[in-house]
């Protein structure tokens, strides 16, 4: 027994000794568990990782463009922690890139799930992506025929289904990529359909969703004086117009103004107001009114109660154009206008409704200042816009130049990041 004993003891001491040199060893049953994940833009626009696990580790985040070969790693840089926080500088502007988190200590290693995020390092928010996500969804119809185009955040593949009535009377298949079209024939004129469209990439996540188009009446509309079509009936007999944009045969299929419910002004004011979409949108000028095709014996003088229950149009497009403005007037009464650059920035206000979009003259469009001066509505910061970019404008700066406040129209996050950023304004 005096020598089992002993035996006993030895291994003890042997296991003490080695618990305090290596004490992982002895609590390696403890699985490591990485929780509390966040990413986050510094104020130096480099992406900032943070997590937590449960045991001290040393940690390292591996990344790249490719899911299947991370090819970069960049190492915490101190003793093993519970907390960890990652800073990465070298990531390029407007890429897709995957993250997969690591913490280990001498015996074991653990390695989070793998992140996707696009990288907008200028952007004020940066969140995880998820979800396959539809952006940019553009539909357009004739008499007999619609087409639809859009974008995935990822590659997918899928179908869109036509239904009328519940019945279906097409199948279109989409093939593996980002950007998605479809051209659906022998549609029947003046008639509504439901567009199924279900989407899978390659990591299995779905996307569906159902859209509504609805063909135009066949109709031939003559064309006034300005060149453009008007909405009335032409007489039957075959023959050709030609417009600013060329010969366009009788019969084709056209998209032209919509339907009028007056042409209104009062005693007291030149100005001449549309009515449409139970709207109110003003007439820029006479070669405006022209370019609608109307009669100035069509407007009619009603008191100002009468134009003004009706709401001013703030969303408008001219003919055959999927661009839609944003009207910001001004307290002076002037219009400056701003192009709402896809559906998704449209979407992100909760105010923006596709039945309020009016279509207006291209004359009235043209005759609108483009807005110059964004605000965010998140921190407050202004930019100043020129086509495609952004220009921020230090607070001292701004006090230089004293711009105008009525000047700045108020936009969101998402609306600003659709803007490449450019050098500050000086």
């Amino acid at each position: 027994m005096t020598t089992q004993l002993k035996k006993y003891k030895l291994l003890l001491f042997i296991a003490i000794i080695l618990s305090l040199i290596f004490p992982s060893l002895v609590f390696s049953y403890t699985n490591i568990e990485i929780s509390n994940i966040s990413l986050r833009k510094t104020e130096t626009e480099r992406l900032l990782i943070e997590w937590e696990t449960n045991l001290k580790t040393e940690a390292n985040v591996v990344y790249g463009k490719n899911r299947n070969a991370l090819s970069h790693r960049k190492y915490e840089g101190k003793q093993a922690s519970v907390k960890h926080k990652i800073e990465i500088d070298d990531l390029e502007e407007g890429e897709l890139y995957y993250f997969q988190l690591v913490s280990k200590n001498s015996v074991k290693a653990v390695r989070s799930k793998i992140f996707e995020r696009y990288i907008d390092v200028r952007r004020e928010d940066i969140s995880l992506i998820e979800n396959l996500k539809v952006d940019n969804f553009l539909k357009k119809s004739t008499g007999s025929q619609g087409t639809v185009e859009f974008e995935t955040n990822f590659p997918s593949t899928g179908s869109l289904s036509v239904k009328k009535n519940n019945l279906l009377i097409k199948e279109i298949n989409f093939a593996y990529a980002y950007n998605h079209s479809a051209v659906i024939t022998g549609l029947e004129p003046a008639t509504c359909y439901d567009l199924y469209i279900n989407l899978t990439d390659s990591y299995n996540r779905v996307y569906s969703d159902t859209y509504s188009l609805c063909t135009l009446k066949r109709s031939v509309l003559p064309v006034s004086k300005s060149g453009h079509w008007t909405d009335k009936n032409a007489t039957s007999s075959p023959q050709s117009f030609v417009t600013e944009n060329g010969v366009i045969v009788a019969g084709i299929e056209y998209e032209h103004f919509p339907k009028i419910q007056a042409i209104y002004k009062t005693n007291d004011s030149p100005k001449i107001w549309l009515i449409a979409n139970n709207q109110r949108h003003l007439i820029t000028s006479p070669g405006a009114f022209d370019s609608y095709g109307f009669l100035w014996a069509d407007v009619e003088t009603v008191p100002w109660p009468q134009i003004a229950k009706y709401k001013l149009a703030k969303l408008v497009k001219a003919p055959n154009s999927t661009v839609v403005y944003f009207l910001h007037e001004r307290k002076n009464g002037t219009i400056g206008k701003i192009v709402i650059p896809s559906s998704y920035v449209f979407d992100s206000y909760s105010n923006n409704r596709r039945e309020d979009i009016v279509t207006v003259s291209q004359r009235d469009i043209d005759s609108y200042e483009n807005v110059a001066l964004l605000r965010s509505i998140s921190n407050g910061h202004i930019y100043y816009v020129s086509g495609n970019e952004k220009h921020y404008i230090a607070k001292d700066v701004l006090d230089v130049y004293n711009f105008d406040e009525d000047d700045i129209l108020n936009v969101n996050t998402i609306h600003l990041s659709r803007y490449t950023a450019g050098d500050g304004l000086k």
